[in-house]
């Protein structure tokens, strides 16, 4: 048969043609990986379309051309040199560009409308082991994962696909868009259909029950084998639910890629994720097969001595013996796929954050309807009357950005209204997603507070992460004139930057009573903030330093909730823009134990204690007056200054309307 040869000599029977494509492919893969140009640095070069005649990148790959003759690619499937065409992605999406052999594949088996473009490319190409596609509704992303797990499944004997969605039913609707798109023909560019279907050359066998598989032809003896004279599968997809007992089951499971369709907003903590992301392991079975005898024999000393070099944790020997496993060619990069629409929760845009810092951690990319070019106008149109109706709708499920707040039980709009840009003030601290996170104005003679303090270890804007608020209740409007929260690097795993905040918060702003300093007592901090107030006693010398226990039950949060809503209509609380404020009480609801909610808290703390004094300005209570001897020490009116340490960012304009 045509395609019986050393390259592909197992049960994959290929014709000429698809023999020439597929090997084609792999060569480009081999060089793509090796150095993948357009991911960091942008194209070689530019050079017109030849069919849409618009300039698109070109890829450069010396000697790739000869290494397509070697393995026995036709001149009629060769490039004309070492440059390669690639497709033009926008700029904001990496890659800036990705060869595209693959479509010859594509179109080969799927026809032409399922040939990837701009970020679909990206999806197969990616290299990062975690990948995440958030996009707005029907801008391509659940049919163009099933191609890629299919082909890339196809294509790699020794990788299986593991693919996971919240039920069973659901796992099994992308179970049957493969088969269905693997089992029939589909029309090419010249109208006329393929000529074999991708199921024909490729899978050999599924199961349906009692979970669903996919079994791929094997590609040689290495690849699957005969047991008992009948021919076993090579590859498989596995279409498993992500409910906990199912994840137990996964434990063992072993897979080189993963995906997930539609759990984004559904999953709520990454730690599920994690859990999938954990089956990506092992080296890939079908290489470590076809490598020499003294080559194999050299992998297991190399494992071996990592594992020596573990325990001895000597970083320099680990590092050698894994790069030198890595030039054996058998340790294939495992990715991670989720795909999803746009919303909660907040883990995704935390990776969204991580993949900004370090686009080796991951590859993120946000899609939109007006990405997909199979859609016509009157589809965008029909998309926009249904999901372009306000602002944050269209924000969420169009342009599948970071959405402001659910606003289950405050609205964000009514939070957001509260926001004033001239109150002055300084940015210490900022955040890229949350915006100002440290922010201080000096507190004004004569003038009263609330302070609020709900502590933690954990960092911005996880669960357990430290908050500490100070409200001017002499102010008219009441006004936030203190805010710092979390930490923005890796876990503190102790309690000082919350009570070098807190601390400072105390010192720095004046009070009428010690009871108007308050700190959250309940939760994961029961019943430790008096040992580590005692703690910050000695090590300030034992100087005084107030704060009254809050433990405030799921009563006393939706009281707070519903006068915090009172006070925002009527205009009597202001702030900066603080957006993760916003976003974590415009987020919050019953139950919360698993919802960040750390500034949420401290806010509540405040207009619990502060509801009554702002609503009935009539009772005197921290007006204007001569000032008292200040509770904590001094007259609290000494000059207000940072520690040397801290650098302010950037002052923020006081503006008058006079």
């Amino acid at each position: 048969m045509p395609g019986k040869r050393s390259k592909n000599a197992g049960y994959i029977d290929l014709t000429r043609d698809e023999y020439n494509i597929v090997t084609a492919q792999k060569v480009v893969e081999g060089y793509w990986f090796r150095d993948p140009k357009g991911w960091w640095k942008g194209p070689d070069g530019v050079g017109p379309h030849p069919t849409l005649g618009v300039e698109v990148p070109y890829l450069h790959y010396p000697g790739i051309r000869d290494a397509m003759i070697t393995a026995g690619v036709d001149e009629p499937y060769l490039p004309a040199g070492d440059w390669l065409l690639a497709e033009y992605v926008h700029e904001s999406q990496m890659p800036r560009c990705t060869p595209t052999a693959i479509n010859g594949f594509i179109e080969l088996y799927f026809g032409a409308h399922y040939t990837l473009f701009g970020h679909q490319l990206a999806m197969y190409y990616s290299p990062q082991r975690y990948n995440i596609v958030v996009g707005g509704r029907a801008a391509g992303k659940t049919v163009p994962l099933a191609i890629v797990m299919l082909i890339w499944t196809a294509l790699h004997p020794g990788e299986p696909w593991l693919h996971v969605a919240l039920s069973l039913d659901q796992a099994k609707k992308a179970y049957q868009a493969a088969l269905d798109l693997a089992g029939r023909k589909h029309y090419r560019h010249d109208g006329t259909l393929t000529p074999r279907a991708f199921a024909e050359v490729f899978i050999q066998d599924r199961r349906e029950f009692p979970q669903p598989d996919i079994y791929f032809k094997p590609w040689d003896e290495h690849d699957g084998g005969e047991v008992a004279g009948k021919q076993m599968a090579g590859n498989v997809i596995m279409f498993r639910p992500l409910g906990d007992e199912d994840l137990e089951r996964l434990r063992s499971t072993e897979a080189a890629n993963a995906s997930g369709d539609e759990v984004l907003r559904e999953i709520a903590d990454e730690k599920t994720i994690r859990h999938v992301r954990g089956c990506l392991r092992g080296l890939n079975p079908w290489l470590l097969a076809h490598l020499p005898n003294n080559r194999r024999q050299r992998i297991g000393q190399l494992q071996q001595l990592i594992g020596v070099a573990n325990v001895k944790n000597d970083k320099a020997a680990i590092a050698a013996c894994e790069a030198e496993l890595a030039n054996m060619g058998v340790a294939r990069a495992k990715r991670f796929f989720g795909v999803g629409n746009a919303g909660e929760p907040e883990w995704v845009w935390e990776v969204m954050d991580l993949t900004e810092d370090d686009p080796h951690y991951g590859w993120f990319i946000q899609v939109t309807p007006y990405d997909n070019i199979r859609l016509s106008p009157e589809d965008r149109q029909a998309l926009e009357e249904a999901w372009g109706t306000d602002p944050e709708t269209r924000q969420v499920e169009l342009l599948g950005r970071r959405p402001l707040g659910l606003g289950n039980e405050i609205d964000p709009d009514l939070l957001t209204s509260a926001v004033r840009h001239d109150l002055g003030g300084q940015v210490v601290q900022e955040h890229r997603a949350y915006g100002a996170v440290h922010y201080a104005k000096p507190p004004a003679p004569g003038h009263y507070h609330i302070i609020a303090g709900d502590p933690g270890k954990g960092r911005l804007p996880n669960r357990n992460a430290w908050c500490v608020m100070a409200l001017d209740i002499t102010a008219s409007p009441a006004e936030i004139v203190f805010f710092q929260m979390g930490n923005l690097g890796a876990r503190s795993k102790t309690y000082k930057p919350y009570l070098d905040a807190y601390r400072h918060a105390v010192k720095t702003y004046p009070v009428v009573s010690p009871a108007d300093v308050i700190y959250d007592n309940g939760g994961q901090q029961s019943g430790m903030h008096e040992v580590i107030l005692e703690e910050l006693r000695q090590d300030a010398g034992g100087e005084a330093i107030y704060g009254s226990p809050y433990d405030m039950s799921n009563s006393m949060k939706y009281t707070a909730a519903n006068w915090l809503i009172d006070l925002l209509r009527k205009g009597a609380l202001v702030m900066p823009e603080l957006r993760i404020l916003v976003r974590q009480v415009s987020n919050w609801t019953l139950p919360d134990k698993k919802l960040a909610q750390d500034a949420a808290m401290a806010l509540f703390m405040i207009v619990r204690r502060a509801y009554n004094i702002i609503s009935d300005r009539g009772m005197g209570y921290g007006v204007e007056q001569q000032t008292p001897e200040y509770p904590m020490d001094g007259d609290g009116h000494a000059a207000w200054d940072y520690p040397e340490d801290i650098q302010v960012l950037h002052d923020i304009e006081e503006v008058s309307y006079a």
